[in-house]
């Protein structure tokens, strides 16, 4: 991948599904929801998106679907739930023999929906705990945050990275993405991967790759330093005429990725939340003398310029603070490109798709009332798995 705009051709994707009929007020937060949403109008709203991905000539890959033809193979499902095993936290043992007979004995495709949909007590019906486990506690917990596949793989150049979760309510989707992804490079693989794979400590929605010499990451609340320098490192060794810009980004909950407060909508043109990204600082990384090292810093939107090799047009929303902030907190800022200067963006937004409009942007409208819940916009929604070169 080497561009945040080239022309989508492929992209993977998750209709949420019954994983969110176990989110409710007392569990919400601990599930990474800010509330819990309407399972069935979400997923209405995810179809929605899907339809207009599919209308605008792009390949959107089902999770679930790739799921289960990964765990076709017997050998796939046992080491499946030998990886489960060997992840969770101890149990009574009759729930451990129980949720490992269901897991057996289960099909690839009912595999699939107990990976992402979890699995409660009550499911495992076991007699001798029933009267002192909680029938709604967890054996294996959901994944309703699997919606936002970005988070949890992304493409750099021809490098797949399959990072490790930041919160423990989303530890289970590396499993599930892992899995995945060896069933789409078994079938069709994604550009010309032939590096192993990388498991970064840092997610997706932190990582913009401006072109195939600049990527930019985001240091904040999912993520430390020293993981960030370890990717730049590793990005850098595998692809030596990398430049890796690194920022740091607010550690707070509405700026959880640097996705969150901008996105590229053109190789020259940057929607950026204005109270935040011109006062970022930047430190770009690269090659010198066999070693990566720090090779310059300064305000973080020259440091985007100088790797896009253009200057860079900053869309200005020009509404109010309060509204500004209002929409931000929306995934305003977290539009998916489609191609130079048409994005898919939620509905509610409606000062920063204006502002947008003015720059000559193409703005494809979704709802996103429920998806929001979750703090995530279209791009968060969306792992590119092939795109143009510009």
């Amino acid at each position: 991948m080497t561009s945040e705009v080239g022309v989508l051709r492929r992209v993977l994707i998750h209709t949420p599904g019954a994983e969110l009929d176990h989110l409710q007020p007392g569990n919400a937060l601990d599930m990474l929801f800010d509330d819990s949403p309407a399972p069935a109008r979400a997923a209405d709203e995810h179809r929605a998106f899907e339809a207009l991905l599919h209308e605008s000539g792009v390949d959107a890959v089902q999770v679930k679907v790739a799921l289960q033809a990964a765990l076709v193979p017997a050998a796939a499902r046992h080491a499946v739930i030998r990886a489960i095993e060997a992840g969770r936290a101890a149990m009574p043992g009759s729930v451990d023999m129980a949720l490992r007979e269901l897991l057996s004995y289960a099909s690839p495709a009912q595999l699939a929906d107990l990976l992402i949909h979890g699995v409660t007590m009550r499911q495992l019906d076991i007699a001798d705990v029933s009267d002192w486990i909680d029938p709604n506690e967890f054996a294996l917990r959901p994944l309703p945050n699997q919606v936002f596949t970005r988070d949890s793989s992304f493409v750099v150049g021809d490098t797949i990275c399959l990072p490790s979760m930041a919160k423990s309510a989303r530890t289970g989707e590396a499993l599930v993405i892992e899995a995945v992804y060896r069933a789409l490079q078994a079938v069709d693989p994604i550009e010309s991967c032939d590096h192993e794979v990388l498991r970064p400590d840092v997610e997706g929605g932190d990582v913009l790759v401006v072109n195939d010499r600049t990527v930019v990451i985001g240091q904040g609340e999912r993520n430390s330093p020293s993981a960030v320098l370890h990717l730049a490192e590793a990005l850098i060794c595998q692809q030596p005429d990398l430049a890796v810009v690194v920022t740091k980004i607010p550690r707070v909950r509405s700026a959880m990725h640097l996705d969150t407060v901008m996105t590229f909508v053109d190789e020259d043109l940057l929607l950026a939340y204005e109270p935040v990204v011109p006062h970022l600082q930047a430190y770009t990384f690269a090659r010198r003398g066999g070693q990566v090292r720090c090779v310059d810093s300064g305000p973080l939107l020259p440091a985007l310029a100088a790797g896009a090799g253009t200057e860079l047009e900053v869309i200005e929303t020009k509404c109010s603070a309060a509204t500004m902030a209002r929409e931000q907190w929306n995934d305003a800022y977290n539009v998916l490109c489609l191609r130079p200067r048409t994005v898919v963006a939620y509905a509610r937004n409606e000062a920063t798709n204006d502002a947008l409009a003015r720059h000559g942007v193409d703005v494809l409208a979704v709802d996103g009332n429920e998806l929001g819940r979750g703090r995530g916009g279209p791009r968060c929604m969306s792992a590119p798995l092939l795109r143009d070169h510009p």
